[in-house]
């Protein structure tokens, strides 16, 4: 395997701006080839990052951050326009430096947890589907792949499997949608975590590595051999960041799982090479 690794900034900042560049030279001395962050407030120049990422010969892609209040499935009309509108800017911000894709739970806000008959689910589905449609052509304009992440039960009650995400994606049938697999989420909700990447097959977009404690991957539960081996299987080629995250309540992270912040991204890196190489 030759897949490109990044790093998520969250490993290091809980909200990404400006200063943030200041970061791009570290993750490329470490060996990156992707430097990645989320667009909670999208209170940044995207000019200013794309032109950072470049002169650091780094690509970027981005995580869409869906906090509760940001729900394109809900049966709010206001609410869904509001999110349509601020998913809109995120493809026009992405577009403007560069970035070749946005991942993330782009179908519901977090903090859903509620048990729904059938019919209602499959309204708030329903309306999921649409709306995403309605982004396809922004996307393609902005030459951005759209990539489904799936939450743990703590996160959302809508997709929480990998194949849910792909159904999701194969219902709104543009090419510009596809999965975003996340270790660390999958470590929860699958019950075979190569079985589950295989099941992704070709809809397969985007990747987060991470342990089953939001650690450095290759330290903890999950099993890496298989799932570089389903990896190879399917032919990803795609993106390989790690999504890992610095000691903060808003994303429940209560402790550091190394002894800092940069050796876990050293680990990482070193980790991940070792196991595409071997791929």
């Amino acid at each position: 395997m030759n897949n490109k690794l990044g790093i998520n900034l969250w490993n290091w900042i809980e909200r990404y701006d400006d200063s943030a560049v200041a970061l791009f030279p570290k993750v490329k001395a470490l060996g990156y080839d992707i430097v990645e962050f989320g667009l909670d407030d999208l209170d940044f120049d995207p000019i200013l990052a794309g032109k950072a990422a470049r002169d650091n010969g780094l690509d970027i892609t981005l995580c869409a951050v869906l906090r509760p209040g940001r729900d394109i499935s809900n049966v709010d009309a206001t609410v869904r326009e509001s999110t349509k509108r601020y998913l809109l800017d995120c493809i026009d911000c992405a577009g403007k430096m560069g970035a070749t894709a946005i991942g993330g739970a782009i179908y519901a806000g977090g903090g859903r947890a509620r048990i729904l008959d059938e019919s209602q689910r499959k309204v708030e589905w329903d309306l999921a589907v649409t709306g995403l449609r309605s982004l396809a052509g922004a996307a393609r304009d902005n030459g951005v792949t759209l990539c489904i992440e799936p939450l743990n039960r703590y996160k959302t009650d809508m997709v929480n499997q990998a194949i849910q995400a792909r159904r999701m994606a194969e219902a709104i049938g543009e090419s510009c949608f596809k999965v975003l697999f996340d270790t660390y989420q999958a470590s929860i909700e699958e019950k075979n975590i190569p079985a589950a990447i295989l099941e992704t097959g070709p809809y397969l977009g985007h990747f987060h590595a991470s342990e089953n404690d939001r650690g450095c991957p290759g330290t903890g539960q999950v099993d890496w051999t298989g799932a570089f081996a389903a990896l190879e299987k399917i032919g990803y080629t795609g993106p390989i960041v790690v999504e890992s995250f610095c000691v903060s309540a808003r994303d429940s992270v209560w402790r550091a799982t190394e002894a800092s912040q940069d050796i876990l991204a050293e680990k990482a890196i070193a980790f991940l090479r070792r196991a595409v190489t071997a791929s």
